[in-house]
Order: structure tokens, then sequence, then C-alpha cells
């Protein structure tokens, strides 16, 4: 079972160097895997990186250039290139364990009626210590959709995993479905919207207890960002879907993950406050989103 692994990468060089040891790395037979990159605009020396990654890859190495314009379109591209009856999707700021490849192989070919696995996401233990922000993305209520059960499972519209982090699917189910939709305005819930049309059609997926190492510069800063991103995509994601998609329901929404949140103060009160605001600036996107996709 040949398997294609496909990212976009963005003015990340320095963590995409140990992610790609890390893919070169994996147990998985090298004549069984290739690796197709689409660089997004980066401006940080990665263009001249990949060309002299290409000239001495252990595996079949593709690399396309693009202008800035998100990971939907550059895995796109992947996904239209790939030779792999499986393509494994990743970001540049995560890496994947040793046996990464091999189990989800094995996963496809151990339950045949499903058509994607889906693992997890969280930082490493020493970035978990010193990083409230890192806590947050592990312990906080909005967190479920990286978090399922620690044991295998399959599930289809009531299925929480999908995120491009640390997926594969069936690359004939990925083309039926269209790829990913390149007009969210963000990069977020490109992924949930991938997932959602998947299951849609009645296919399954599996749940992987498979966790890849997430490098990301964890800050204030980055976290409000992505909770404004993902306010506006989470909009454009209902919108799309003719999901409840007005500030007041969001509002409620909100007020419930907020309510839940609460049961954070017995062992993790210095979150508690993180959740208040990120849901304050996700509902800020939401409120934009009007005048974002003008």
């Amino acid at each position: 079972m040949k398997v294609s692994v496909v990212f976009a990468t963005y003015n990340r060089l320095e963590v995409l160097t140990e992610m790609l040891g890390a893919l070169f790395a994996q147990d998985f037979p090298q004549n069984e895997y290739e690796i197709l990159i689409t660089d997004d605009g980066s401006t940080d020396g990665t263009r001249e990186y990949l060309q002299s990654v290409a000239k001495r890859s252990p595996v079949d190495f593709k690399f396309h250039l693009q202008e800035h314009a998100g990971p939907a379109k550059a895995r796109n591209w992947g996904m239209r290139q790939a030779c792999g009856e499986i393509i494994a999707f990743t970001d540049d700021d995560c890496i994947p364990p040793k046996d990464w490849l091999s189990r989800i192989a094995d996963s496809f070919q151990r339950y045949p009626q499903v058509v994607g696995v889906s693992g997890m996401m969280e930082a490493d233990e020493e970035t978990l210590r010193k990083s409230i922000y890192a806590r947050f993305e592990k312990f906080a209520p909005m967190g479920d959709y990286m978090k399922e059960p620690a044991e295998e499972h399959i599930g289809g519209k009531d299925f929480l995993g999908g995120a491009t982090n640390n997926v594969a699917y069936k690359r004939e189910v990925l083309l039926e479905v269209g790829g990913f939709d390149e007009t969210f305005p963000f990069a977020a819930s490109e992924d949930a919207d991938l997932k959602e049309r998947i299951v849609n059609k009645g296919y399954l997926l599996l749940h992987l207890p498979l966790t890849v190492t997430h490098k990301h510069l964890y800050s204030f800063k980055r976290l409000m960002r992505q909770a404004y991103v993902r306010g506006v995509s989470s909009r454009h994601f209902n919108i799309k879907h003719s999901l409840p998609s007005s500030l007041w329901r969001f509002f409620l929404s909100s007020a419930k993950v907020a309510v839940r949140s609460l049961g954070l103060l017995c062992k993790r009160p210095r979150l508690v406050p993180l959740v208040f605001l990120y849901q304050w600036n996700f509902l800020k996107g939401v409120a934009d989103y009007e005048r974002v996709i003008r």
C-alpha cells in the first residue's frame, strides 16, 4: 500500500527541517511512500532548502511553489499529484512519530470499511510544563476536536477528528468530493468541511490513538489570533452547510463552552480566563465575517 504525505509550509524553515527528518526516518518502506510539499510563498529560505532536499531525499520527493494562497490550495495540488492509494496530511510544525505511516497503513488494512484515519496532536511534555497556551490547547473544552478517546473507534457524522495535522484519507474519496474548499477565508475549518462532505456521503472514519508532536510557537497573541480566525471560518462553515449561523446562535454556543470551562477550576484554574478571552475573540471573528469576506 503506497502512501503519499502531503502538506504545505510557510515561513517555518527551522521546524520544517526537523519535521522532514522525522518523515525520512519512518519505519515504513522507503519505496512505499512519497512526500509532496507546497511552499506557500515563504520568504525565509524555504525554497532553497527544498531544492537541496530534493537532490538527496531517500524517498520520492516533490515540491511545488505557489504565491501565498493558503494550505487548502496547497494540499489540493499534492492530492492531484499524489501516486499513493492513501494520502496522509500533517502540518509543517508537527513532528510525526517513527511509526506514523506504518500504523496508518496498518489501520486501513485492518478496517477496510473506513476511508479515513485520524489521530491526535499535542505539544511535548516540556512545552506542556512551561507554556500555559500549550496546556490550553490540550485541556480546554474547545480542544475536543483534537481529543478522541484513548482507544480505536469508528464513526461517521458523530466523528470528532479529521484535523489535517494528523489525518489520512483514501485518495479516491478525496477526488470524489473535490478535495479541499479553497474559498474559506482563512486556514481554518477547511479540514472540518472536507470531513463533513465525506461523512455526509455515508463513509466511515477511524480514530487512531496516534499523536504527532506540535512544535508551535505558543503565545497569547497567536492564541487570540487563532480564536478570531476560527470564528470567521466557523461562520463560513455553518453558512455553507446550512447550519445555524446567526451571531446570536454563536453567542449561545460560546456561552455553553464558557460554562463548561468552569470545570477547569478544580485542577487548572489558570486556564479559565483564557477560555473566556478565547471565546470573546472567537465571537469577534463571527461578527466580522461579512466584512472579512468582502
